[in-house]
């Protein structure tokens, strides 16, 4: 359920940084858009809600090493999910 949150807000938020001009995706640029997002970054929030909140789950048993290392792996989550997320995409939008 939260990686659906996470695909479905997303679409949201980049209409508010077109419509007020802080950055925009050219269609000539990206393969495959839902409204002026590009499918990889939906497919990459999906990935990176998912992770962090398996991640967060061991936060609330675990220790300060725990959170530690549970930060250091949502940092990388979200490297690798966009990175899958745009291998993935690329392939299905050829």
């Amino acid at each position: 359920m939260i990686g659906l949150l996470g695909a479905i807000n997303i679409p949201f938020y980049e209409e508010m940084a077109r419509r007020i001009h802080w950055w925009r995706y050219s269609p000539e640029s990206v393969r495959g858009m839902i409204s002026f997002t590009p499918w990889y970054i939906v497919l990459g929030e999906f990935g990176i809600a998912l992770a962090l909140a398996v991640l967060g789950r061991t936060l609330r048993r675990g220790s300060w090493r725990k959170a530690v290392i549970a930060g250091i792996g949502g940092g990388f989550s979200i490297f690798i999910c966009y990175a899958l997320a745009f291998w993935i995409t690329d392939r299905l939008f050829e």
